[in-house]
């Protein structure tokens, strides 16, 4: 489980809600068998998942890996994110601009550029 927060994520902030989400869990039975809750920050090089997320980050450098490839085999990309009116994925790369369908998305994640 990922959690954000407007000034970060703190190591103390994803125990405590490890610690008061874990016994809910299990008094709720949400998840059947065994299984480890796991709550950290996404990181710089987060991934995004939704398309939400993805308008969030317009601007940003992101890297992509697609679930078929394009034309010439190509299943991943690196670049600037945009997005199109129509709401496809639009990632400019050293060869130019590359329109993605967003349901084409099997990961992606931002760059951090040092």
């Amino acid at each position: 489980m990922y959690m954000e927060g407007e000034s970060g994520v703190t190591i103390d902030a994803c125990a405590t809600v490890s610690r008061l989400l874990g016994p809910r869990l299990d008094v709720e039975d949400v998840i059947s068998g065994a299984y480890r809750l796991e709550v950290s920050s996404p990181g710089l090089e987060r991934p995004l998942f939704t398309q939400e997320q993805f308008r969030q980050y317009v601007g940003s450098k992101v890297r992509v890996r697609l679930e078929k490839p394009l034309e010439k085999g190509i299943r991943r990309l690196t670049g600037e994110l945009s997005i199109s009116e129509t709401g496809e994925l639009i990632i400019t790369t050293e060869l130019g601009p590359v329109t993605v369908p967003f349901e084409n998305v099997k990961k992606a994640n931002l760059v951090y550029e040092f």
